[in-house]
């Protein structure tokens, strides 16, 4: 069963889509001057690119005044998507393909709830987010493990 990712009636956020595409838009072509790729929005992604040798696909989120931690629901519902569209990727799982999300809101610290209770999750002391921006899945923190609970529960949710 397919998860409808049908871009909202407001289309919010147009605007930082379209920033966003022209930047990385600009960073394909810095990096290799001769890179032929397209680039779209709200196609694959609120910022889609292909080029010779990677998809990268790009989730975007402006909200003026809230804070996302891992659970919040704007980021629950993004690694969903990302989840599933990595499962019906044609290129058949490929590691070229790059999810990114990027936000102008801050990053805040999960509290304990009814879901870290029941997932059995004992929360590590920096936000979830954070640790996983600077790449610290050590295994005192338990990341991955929190991650894969967390992603799982809510995809068959979704």
């Amino acid at each position: 069963m397919d998860i409808n990712r049908d871009p909202s009636d407001k289309h919010k956020g147009i605007k930082l889509q379209k920033l966003r595409a022209i930047k990385l838009a600009f960073d394909t072509i810095i990096d290799n001057p001769k890179a032929q790729f397209h680039v779209a929005i709200e196609s694959g992604g609120d910022v889609f690119i292909y080029s010779d040798n990677r998809k990268f696909i790009e989730e975007n989120k402006n909200y003026e005044s809230k804070n996302f931690s891992f659970f919040s629901n704007q980021i629950l519902n993004t690694l969903v998507y990302f989840l599933d569209y990595w499962l019906k990727d044609s290129v058949e799982k490929s590691p070229n393909v790059i999810f990114s999300f990027y936000s102008t809101n801050s990053i805040s610290k999960e509290y304990s709830t009814d879901k870290v209770k029941n997932l059995n999750i004992k929360l590590p002391k920096k936000p979830i987010l954070e640790l996983l921006k600077n790449k610290e899945w050590s295994i005192e923190n338990d990341l991955i493990t929190i991650c894969k609970k967390v992603i799982l529960e809510e995809y068959e949710k979704q």
